[in-house]
């Protein structure tokens, strides 16, 4: 039981996305703010936000977890199902194939973005998300390739035409 509870453990950390706060110029030194942990939960996906104390402790932020409005894949989330782009972090649902999309507040709380989530109907699942540097696209694995949306300044997502893009042999 003990080595099953650690599994999962370093599964939730290596989900786990830090995020700096304040997101204006000459904010964020570098030290985490907030934590935002996918849970990944099924049937009901959850994200969990801590705020970081200067001791390194940490605190569950009012209203937490967040609701996704998808469905994860327990009993261990993907690594890197979880990333925030400017001020919007965005998770995957693995069991449910789709992306929420929270605007993240000033005082670490979520916000789920009216339009969220976002998917591309032709695939079931997810797994993992990253962002371009500039933050202007959203990369999805999907099964057999990685869908692309464009991401505008509100946050919300537009999957590009011609996604999923191929990822090699065995696709």
């Amino acid at each position: 039981m003990a080595r099953w509870v650690g599994a999962l453990l370093l599964c939730l950390a290596l989900s786990a996305y830090w995020s700096c706060g304040g997101g204006g110029e000459g904010e964020g030194s570098g030290s985490p703010k907030f934590l935002y942990v996918n849970n990944d939960r099924s049937p009901s996906n959850v994200i969990s936000a801590f705020k970081v104390n200067a001791d390194g402790s940490l605190t569950p932020i009012a209203g937490a977890p967040y609701a996704t409005g998808g469905n994860g894949f327990e009993p261990c989330p993907d690594v890197g199902s979880i990333r925030a782009v400017a001020r919007t972090l965005y998770a995957t649902n693995n069991q449910s194939g789709n992306v929420s999309a929270f605007r993240i507040n000033a005082d670490g709380t979520l916000t789920l973005l009216p339009s969220s989530p976002y998917s591309d109907p032709e695939f079931p699942a997810t797994s993992g998300v990253a962002a371009s540097a500039d933050g202007k696209f959203l990369f999805v694995g999907v099964f057999g390739g990685i869908d692309v949306f464009g991401v505008a300044s509100d946050g919300s997502l537009t999957l590009l035409l011609g996604s999923p893009f191929g990822v090699g042999a065995g696709t």
